[in-house]
């Protein structure tokens, strides 16, 4: 009875949220941030098609399971990347076939993940991680690296008082600096080796170390001003303190998310202006959501870019059909400046690289990532691989799907839990196969 009780209020929540994401749309973004490229067009049809939609795809995400940590995954990508698109196709009345495109996306994904079981379910290890030595100086290695090199690079940028004031971080990002690759490094860096770096640490009781690497991803932040780097270190704190609560996830980010929402509209109501939806709700929720749409429309008339921006593409020197990347491309027609790089998530960058069927691989190789999380998380344990994996895996849905592979580190991340996984793995067998022994011989 009180799981039926819990899957109720799951599916409340859910609807919930979306009818919160309608009225400040209506009532704030399409007023305020109009000159974006937000207005109302409302269209009742298309309202009652999208809740309809979402009643669907709600009622596959009553069926999670809390042990795993594909299912909280795909519910957080659920609620910011699909409830935002149901909100803009019916209040700016945008296109239906972009829509039912995504509804598929989402069902292929969703049945995919939830109702395909398998046997992996993660469990709360902390203290049975071992990486490998090798793995663990080339980390401390490449770590020092990237430190060092930004640090000559971009330490005569030094604004203090920029940094601190998270309006002003823009000052600072625009003169950062990536060469000699730091461009991937920085990231790896920050999104993954720090945070894989720090739950190690932490496990094994190395806490020197450990205020070292938060120390260096501090000085990070403060070198290049990409609040992100601030965020993901506030994501690994917090993961530490409640690793014993992990299988309270689902719980604590769906009610959490839709009280953050309620604060906002508290907000609107008492000063009719939102910080919250000004530097955080817009940004995540609003605006990939309408890129996602732009994409689709230009791109549908101009013509799919086969990957030919990818890593790819510049490795087989094809020939492009912009001399500026695609980003760029949707900053110059629809926000009326090249200088803008309009950066989306995998829904509009593979429509705009190969269509639906773009959508299609883009929505299986998301399956496969997730997969991959919940065979990391039974033999490693949810704590490593959600604190490693949680910014990465943010990157799939904020931009192109083989950026978030490469730059975004997914890959990066995967193939380093794999190693700790074979590592830890052949360790406990050692550990099992001596203490059978040690028995037999008692």
């Amino acid at each position: 009875m009180r799981l039926y009780k819990n899957k109720v209020i799951f599916f409340l929540l859910i609807l919930m949220t979306r009818v919160i994401f309608d009225f400040i749309f209506i009532k704030y973004i399409a007023q305020k941030w109009s000159y974006m490229g937000f207005y109302n067009e409302i269209n009742v049809y298309k309202i009652i098609i999208s809740y309809l939609s979402l009643f669907i795809l709600t009622s596959i995400l009553m069926w999670y399971k809390k042990e795993k940590l594909s299912h909280f995954f795909s519910y957080v990508l659920f609620v910011t990347v699909y409830l935002p698109m149901g909100t803009l196709y019916s209040l700016m009345n945008l296109s239906s076939e972009f829509f039912l495109m995504t509804n598929f996306v989402f069902f292929v994904l969703l049945i995919s993940i939830f109702s395909l079981s398998n046997k992996y379910f993660g469990r709360n290890l902390t203290d049975d991680i071992a990486p490998n030595k090798g793995l663990i100086i080339i980390l401390h290695l490449i770590s020092l690296l990237t430190i060092l090199v930004m640090t000559i690079q971009n330490i005569k940028n030094l604004n203090l008082s920029a940094v601190i004031n998270l309006v002003n971080v823009y000052e600072i990002r625009e003169l950062a600096t990536y060469k000699w690759g730091m461009s991937y490094f920085f990231s790896w860096q920050t999104k993954v080796i720090t945070p894989f770096m720090i739950v190690v640490l932490n496990s094994q009781n190395k806490h020197f170390l450990k205020w070292i690497y938060i120390g260096s991803q501090l000085w990070l932040y403060i070198l290049t001003g990409h609040k992100i780097v601030i965020f993901t270190l506030i994501l690994v704190i917090l993961g530490l303190k409640f690793s014993k609560k992990f299988g309270q996830l689902f719980s604590f980010f769906s009610k959490s998310f839709f009280a953050i929402n309620l604060v906002a509209i508290f907000e609107l109501f008492i000063t009719n202006k939102s910080y919250i939806v000004d530097f955080f709700i817009r940004r995540i929720i609003y605006i990939p959501a309408l890129l996602n749409n732009y994409y689709y429309e230009f791109f549908s008339e101009a013509g799919f870019q086969y990957w030919r921006y990818t890593m790819f593409g510049r490795i087989l020197d094809v020939t492009t059909d912009y001399s500026i990347l695609p980003s760029y491309v949707i900053g110059r027609e629809y926000f009326g400046n090249s200088q803008n790089n309009a950066v989306t998530g995998f829904l509009g960058s593979e429509y705009m690289n190969g269509g639906f069927l773009g959508l299609i691989i883009a929505a299986l190789l998301v399956v496969f990532v997730l997969r991959s999380v919940d065979r990391l998380s039974y033999t490693l344990g949810n704590q490593v691989v959600l604190i490693t994996m949680l910014t990465p895996i943010y990157t799939l849905w904020n931009t192109a799907l083989l950026t978030s592979l490469l730059t975004g580190g997914v890959m990066i991340s995967l193939l380093i839990l794999f190693a700790t996984e074979k590592n830890t793995t052949s360790k406990n067998m050692i550990k099992l196969k001596y203490n059978t022994r040690s028995k037999e011989i008692g």
